[in-house]
């Protein structure tokens, strides 16, 4: 679903794009989905990543039985976000040539 995202907006001559991304756990390491990962996948359908955000959520978050679940399964929780820029290089250079034309 991202990588058809990706492509779409790149498709469609989207010039800038900020995404949101939180690293995905559910406990089987071959669903877990990371920052990196979701930036390669815009990067491999023909993004340019411009610029990374730190998000720190808040403190009221999660519920004390949640980091009490999360302790007793010895499991990490998300602490942060990261806001990530993406730049369509083709669509900016598109527009540029229109412009200076």
């Amino acid at each position: 679903m991202i990588k058809s995202t990706a492509e779409g907006l790149r498709d469609n001559e989207t010039k800038l794009l900020a995404f949101l991304i939180s690293d995905f756990f559910n406990g089987h390491s071959e669903n877990n989905i990371f920052f990196e990962d979701y930036t390669n996948i815009f990067i491999r359908a023909g993004w340019k990543h411009a610029a990374t955000i730190q998000c720190p959520l808040s403190k009221s978050r999660y519920s004390n039985g949640q980091v009490e679940r999360a302790r007793y399964e010895q499991k990490l929780l998300p602490l942060a976000r990261s806001l990530v820029i993406f730049e369509n290089t083709a669509a900016l250079q598109s527009q540029e040539k229109e412009v200076s034309a």
